[in-house]
């Protein structure tokens, strides 16, 4: 990291010195694909109603972001990991079998958006902001190319939406 002037981070602890603005919060919710919801309406009637769904797990090991057993546990749910659980390891390859109706994923706000917008996946549940982990832009001051990184830094903060930037500054103030 001594060397790389500008990194999109979701964890600030390995260069706690440096400066960075918020870009996305780690806000996750339930999406699967139109067909899979018109096989099975009752998952949107509640919360609960989708333990009953096939529920795609991502493998995010002990990285903190939101998992399906804390997604649940936010509306006071708890839920076994079962051994036969679909475990996917690369996020790619689990919203292709959530298009494909497979089932179920946690999907995060700024990564299925578009998909959301393009039906190619459609929210099933309410969203989840796990305040613990969001995406930041950390960068170095010191620099020989300070000028230019400014400059990148100036164009995230006028990018990316104030008003979700705002739930991750609360947060951290």
């Amino acid at each position: 990291m001594e060397r790389v002037d500008l990194a999109v981070v979701w964890d600030l602890s390995y260069t706690p010195d440096r400066p960075y603005i918020p870009l996305l919060a780690d806000e996750a919710f339930p999406v699967c694909s139109p067909e899979y919801l018109q096989r099975h309406p009752e998952i949107v009637s509640d919360t609960s109603a989708l333990l009953d769904a096939n529920l795609l797990h991502f493998d995010v090991a002990h990285t903190g972001f939101m998992t399906w057993k804390l997604w649940f546990a936010h509306f006071g749910i708890n839920i076994p990991l079962h051994a036969d659980a679909d475990m996917y390891d690369a996020y790619p390859f689990l919203l292709k079998a959530a298009q494909d109706g497979e089932g179920v994923v946690l999907g995060w706000r700024g990564l299925v958006d578009r998909m959301i917008e393009d039906g190619m996946l459609v929210q099933v549940g309410p969203s989840v902001v796990n305040r613990d982990t969001a995406y930041y832009l950390q960068y170095r001051t010191d620099s020989p190319r300070a000028e230019s990184i400014a400059q990148v830094v100036q164009w995230f903060k006028q990018s990316f939406d104030s008003e979700k930037t705002d739930r991750i500054q609360k947060k951290d103030r």
